[in-house]
């Protein structure tokens, strides 16, 4: 699955770079150039109207032939890519600084390392991504969380380190990002190595940061865009994008609502311990007068720990693998929606060069005007072509990921549901046949084992806070 999201992480705002041994040199017309490197594009550089007006052109020009050759190459899928095996294996405090360690092993050449990052690490990853490969869904972090000290929070920990491993099997999946120069440097580095590689200035501007050429930043473009955004040409993206709005807001309201439902279900959990912990009482009260009646209170006080034990069990599973899934699935949308604004700014510059176009044509201008105006053009359709189809082929891939993995959600819900409630009416069945046959109390050899765990369950019940869906972004 590629995806991509960075309007809901936390953690500071790291340096974007491209590591200056294999940045692309990028041709933009004969003379080789970099992002960094681009024309001059404030129009008060120009030295005349009809010099700015060319300058502009030749800029819009500059910039798309260099968005041509950049995702081109950073989209090309290498012969040979490394093929990594990543597990977490668990987490530490450094301060109030949760650091993560993670198995990483190159199945090529049998190495294996263990590597410690923390959650600013993976920003920094997650961004240098975004800004290597624009065109492509990276995949999404955890969303963003308000919290003094994330390491006091248990849950939060260990969501996070789910959601991280998942993270970094997906980029090493993917056919193009497993190559990519920071991703191997983040899987390889010693924590000051990476940290000296965060620091580093980039060599190559984000695409995003390039579009700065048409007059504004791009939070102000993509502001302007949306206010007075048209219909997408091209009818599969816009329907990708209606769509993902549109269950953006479906998929969220689940979430709340399977966070709800959890939350009861742990107080239903918590009240058959508690009821359990009564009924022992008075068990012990009557075991000296009524040995038949303390039995039967005995044989239903192990049923509702057993319950409880059930119920936390189903929970447990539910949260990590249907929950986190429901919120995973929330943060993908996010991230098709963020892949198309990026792409928006492509098209953006597309329909500039080809009304500057029309009115060149309109109005009298040389023939070399003319024919800049049409290169620029072809440049900017070329663009738009380019990203068009890397950004295609994986918001299609992930649908189709998407697609097996809500079926495959289903199925372990519906089986682990039924097998819960099929275990909880075992138990009462029980209940049934012994209280009907009369049976004094319950064998020692069943009774006992489940007795001696009824305090922890009970007190693991009580510790356990609710997660919402709310709580995790608050």
């Amino acid at each position: 699955m590629f995806e991509s999201s960075s309007a809901i992480l936390d953690g500071e705002t790291a340096d974007q770079s491209t590591s200056a041994s294999t940045a692309p040199t990028i041709a933009v017309t004969t003379e080789p150039t970099s992002f960094e490197t681009s024309p001059a594009v404030a129009p008060s550089e120009a030295t005349s109207a009809s010099a700015s007006a060319s300058s502009s052109s030749s800029s819009a020009a500059a910039v798309t032939s260099m968005i041509v050759e950049h995702i081109k190459f950073l989209s090309m899928e290498v012969e040979e890519p490394p093929d990594y095996r990543i597990h977490f294996s668990g987490h530490s405090n450094v301060g109030s600084t949760v650091m993560y360690s993670i198995d990483v092993k190159d199945k090529k050449t049998g190495t294996e390392i263990t590597i410690s990052r923390r959650f600013n690490d993976f920003v920094w990853l997650h961004d240098s991504l975004i800004q290597a490969h624009p065109a492509a869904l990276i995949p999404p972090l955890p969303e963003k969380v308000l919290i003094a000290r994330v390491s006091v929070n248990a849950p939060l920990v260990e969501y996070r380190e789910r959601e991280l491993e998942r993270f970094l099997i997906r980029v090493a999946s993917h056919p193009v990002l497993v190559s990519n120069p920071k991703f191997i440097l983040f899987l390889n580095a010693t924590q000051t190595d990476l940290e000296t590689a965060k620091k580093q200035k980039p060599t190559l501007q984000a695409v995003s940061s390039t579009f700065k050429v048409f007059g504004s930043n791009t939070a102000a473009v993509l502001t302007s865009m949306i206010s007075k955004r048209q219909p997408d040409p091209d009818p599969f993206f816009e329907h990708k994008r209606q769509y993902a709005i549109e269950l953006e807001v479906q998929i969220k309201s689940v979430i709340t609502t399977i966070g709800n439902m959890l939350s009861k279900w742990k107080e239903m959990a918590s009240g058959y311990a508690d009821y359990a912990t009564t009924l022992k009482q008075l068990s012990q009260h009557l075991a000296e007068t009524d040995k038949q009646m303390s039995g039967n209170y005995d044989l239903v006080q192990a049923t509702f720990v057993a319950i409880s034990q059930l119920l936390q069990e189903m929970i447990s599973q539910l949260s990590v693998h249907f929950e986190d899934a429901l919120k995973d699935w929330w943060r993908e949308l996010l991230a098709t929606k963020e892949l198309l604004d990026r792409r928006d700014l492509v098209l953006s510059a597309y329909r500039d060069t080809t009304a500057k176009l029309e009115k060149v044509e309109k109005g009298k201008h040389t023939p070399q005007d003319k024919a800049t105006a049409e290169q620029n053009v072809a440049s900017t359709k070329t663009a738009l072509e380019e990203f068009s189809t890397i950004s295609k082929k994986d918001l299609e891939h992930m649908h189709s990921c998407r697609i097996e993995e809500v079926q495959h959600l289903l199925h372990g819900f519906s089986q682990l549901y039924a097998d819960v409630h099929d275990k909880i009416a075992c138990q009462w069945k029980e209940v049934f046949s012994r209280v009907e046959q009369g049976a004094p109390a319950m064998p020692p050899e069943i009774a006992e084992p489940v007795l001696a765990q009824q305090a922890t369950i009970s007190t693991e019940t009580a510790e356990v806070p609710p997660t919402t869906f709310t709580e995790q972004l608050l």
